[in-house]
């Protein structure tokens, strides 16, 4: 017996180029399938698609679930029935053929989702018209986009301008294969959306499955789905079983059942229904996705770079398998509050009362909170490409750490290290106070308790420019070369003492060094030598000839 498609047309695909199209949108089957039309008709799609027929565009996307893979899907066929060619865009600079940028449908546009409205502000900055796909509003975005469509009502009253589309999931062709082999089964979100998390349920369906091809095999296999998740409940239209839609935390699913779903066989309910066992008890074959623990943190501290902050974030926190924390070094352009209103998944670290900017003390406090096996130390003058933890996370053994393979300009103080060996060696030595010289010191003492340095593609990150005077602005000495120059000095009698006398400096050596160093060096005259006493030094044992170390400028 066949599926029952509920009295939906079907067309079987026998020609070669009916399956080369439908394969074109990532979809497999065997020499001949029964395909689904779409639950709306293409012309119900026009109005968002026709203004780009003959012309490249380009996309980018937003981080979501596989509910927002299923829209992804029908995106790229639509277009494609549209002549229109799309080029999946990561970074600025954009090629010069594009004529416009698409942002993705979906329900993220307002506060609910912060990650994915930074790099809509981030992609405004590009220079092209940008265009947002059949959305939900969950608050007011009233940002200078030329385009926007919704896909409720509800959400015309924080977007009046915008135009009334279906969400495209609602045009995906599928192709659908067997009958149900279970009744009824209950799904219910576990996140930010949900308004019923402690309800018995078979789970999350989001959960369950990680591809928008198994999402859709997985509503395929019940008769009839009740859920709070929308893109389930149309995946299970779209499969032709019976689907009834719940609420959730926002009038999204209510307002798009009332705009299209009613219309196309979907019911409502306000709450989820008495349950049986059958109908919470998952099939023996069907084993829910195993949450990925996070392998790596990124810390990122923050003073006066609140600008860069807001670019580079958002890049973070959409990398896989990643946490991300945020010190805010007394920031005056309050940067915990901006990331506290932006994403309640960044652990913020806030150190008031501070005049000056102290990046090894910044760092060191970020990575206290880290619990994740490795740490990546990230400027907020630094952004991660799309790819930066799949490249890199593979890469990742222990007693090694990574930098960049090539010099990039503003990237020196990036590198990713096991906590395990930053606890060990006691992290970032916070003598130093002025610009540059706490990260060659970290690597230098890596090295020598056999860390083995390895590298990562340089691709993988970007610098953002800068006036020069904005490294050393929360710095008392202004000049980064000076500044430089005194850590490269301590840095290097530092480990020429700990050579001779076999042993680690004390803190408190180590803090009257680095001072004694600062205030020499600006009488510092070409052709003599700079004189710093060390015999009140807890190191110093008289084994040198003089209690005066006396440095060559060349050092």
């Amino acid at each position: 017996m066949s599926p029952d498609y509920s009295g939906r047309e079907y067309i079987e695909l026998d020609s070669a180029d009916e399956q080369h199209f439908f394969y074109s949108y990532g979809y497999r089957f065997r020499s001949s399938g029964c395909w689904t039309m779409p639950l709306l008709p293409l012309t119900h799609f026009k109005p968002v698609f026709e203004p780009f027929r003959g012309r490249k565009v380009g996309y980018v996307r937003c981080p979501g679930n596989v509910g927002d893979g299923l829209i992804e899907a029908a995106t790229f066929q639509l277009l494609r029935a549209h002549d229109v060619t799309v080029q999946v865009l990561e970074t600025a600079p954009i090629p010069a053929d594009l004529s416009a940028i698409l942002l993705p449908g979906g329900g993220s546009m307002g506060k609910l989702y912060p990650e994915c409205r930074q790099i809509r502000e981030q992609v405004l900055t590009w220079g092209l018209p940008v265009t947002i796909l059949p959305q939900s509003f969950a608050g007011p975005e009233p940002l200078p986009y030329s385009r926007v469509f919704v896909r409720d009502t509800a959400s015309l009253t924080y977007r009046p301008d915008a135009i009334l589309a279906p969400d495209l999931a609602l045009g995906l062709t599928i192709r659908v294969e067997g009958e149900p082999d279970q009744d009824v089964g209950l799904w219910l979100r576990q996140d930010r959306e949900a308004l019923f998390p402690h309800r018995p349920a078979l789970g999350d369906p989001a959960r369950v499955v990680r591809s928008a091809q198994d999402y859709l095999r997985l509503a395929a296999r019940f008769r009839h789905v009740i859920t709070d998740r929308l893109h389930f409940a149309i995946a299970a239209r779209l499969c032709g079983r019976q689907a009834t839609l719940l609420p959730n935390a926002y009038p999204k699913n209510r307002s798009v059942y009332e705009t299209w779903l009613k219309e196309l066989g979907c019911q409502w309910q306000e709450e989820p229904p008495v349950t049986t066992t059958r109908m919470i008890t998952l099939p023996a074959d069907i084993h829910p996705v195993r949450p990925i623990e996070p392998r790596l943190t990124f810390v990122i501290p923050c003073m006066g770079r609140l600008d860069h902050l807001r670019q580079s974030l958002p890049a973070a926190l959409a990398q896989p398998e990643c946490r991300t924390i945020v010190v805010d070094y007394s920031c005056p352009q309050g940067t915990g509050d901006w990331v506290a209103s932006l994403a309640s998944s960044v652990t913020i670290v806030r150190i008031p009362g501070e005049p000056r900017f102290h990046l090894a003390h910044a760092r060191n406090q970020g990575a206290r909170q880290a619990t994740t096996p490795w740490i990546c130390f990230l400027d907020a003058d630094v952004i991660v490409s799309p790819e930066f933890a799949a490249t890199v996370l593979p890469q990742l053994v222990s007693g090694s750490c990574y930098r960049p393979d090539r010099i990039v300009e503003g990237t020196c103080g990036l590198v990713i290290v096991s906590r395990t060996d930053f606890d060990r060696i006691g992290g970032y030595d916070e003598c130093y106070r002025g610009y540059g010289g706490e990260d060659r010191d970290l690597y230098q003492t890596l090295e020598q308790c056999g860390i083995t340095s390895r590298v990562f593609p340089a691709d993988c990150i970007a610098h953002i420019p800068h006036a020069d005077h904005r490294r050393t602005e929360y710095y008392d000495i202004k000049d980064h070369q000076i500044s430089m120059a005194i850590g490269r000095i301590y840095r290097t009698v530092k480990f020429q003492l700990q050579t001779r006398y076999n042993r680690p400096l004390s803190i408190a050596d180590r803090i009257r060094l680095y001072d004694r160093i600062a205030v020499a060096f600006p009488s510092w005259q070409p052709g003599s030598r700079l004189e710093v006493p060390i015999d009140d030094l807890d190191c110093y044992s008289g084994k040198m000839n003089s209690g005066t170390l006396q440095i060559d400028k060349n050092i």
